[in-house]
């Protein structure tokens, strides 16, 4: 494979250097995501663009690309064999901590990440830790909510919790935590 950069190594190349690498890494990034796609394991249709779609939109933006596909490039998830083995390690992560249930198959992996995505970039991990997201995420496929539905009621908790009383973040404790957000959700049904 083709020599994979980093920031500081791409501050340091001439813009046809750049291009020239861009474009070479560009077309092994998007093997791979057809790879993937061809074997039922890609998350998205998203291919890196051409040099001159980035051109059209930002006239800095090539070293940025080269940096974003070369870090793609980097990551084991980014091949076939790569990605089933992370498949394999996280759904026996999960079954190991009780979670299961939330990653019998690929979709439900990748929906249960994007969840976990979705509520890392919106509250910053400070409403949940990890488990308690994991909780009301069990709970409501339990329950039979649609992932845009608890999305819409994390987001009406999170709007509301300063309103609730006797409210405190769960010490840890998992019976607790499942006790608690199930007698939310189910207020919220």
């Amino acid at each position: 494979m083709s020599k994979l950069f980093n920031k500081y190594q791409i501050g340091k190349l001439s813009e046809s250097a750049v291009n020239k690498a861009y474009s070479t890494l560009r077309s092994i990034a998007n093997k791979r995501i057809e790879r993937l796609d061809r074997a039922g394991l890609g998350r998205t249709n998203v291919k890196f663009p051409t040099i001159q779609t980035i051109k059209d939109t930002d006239k800095f933006s090539v070293r940025d690309a080269l940096a974003d596909v070369s870090k793609f490039l980097r990551s084991d998830r980014t091949t076939v064999r790569g990605e089933k083995a992370f498949i394999n390690h996280f759904q026996e992560q999960m079954a190991e901590q009780g979670y299961g249930d939330l990653v019998s198959t690929r979709e439900d992996i990748y929906n249960m990440i994007d969840y976990m995505d979705y509520l890392r970039e919106v509250y910053s991990d400070k409403l949940f830790d990890s488990g308690d997201a994991l909780d009301v995420l069990q709970q409501g496929k339990r329950l039979n909510i649609p992932m845009d539905k608890l999305k819409e009621n994390y987001d009406l908790f999170a709007s509301n919790i300063d309103k609730m009383e006797n409210l405190r973040r769960s010490p840890g404790g998992r019976a607790f935590s499942q006790n608690r957000i199930n007698n939310l959700i189910k207020k919220w049904l």
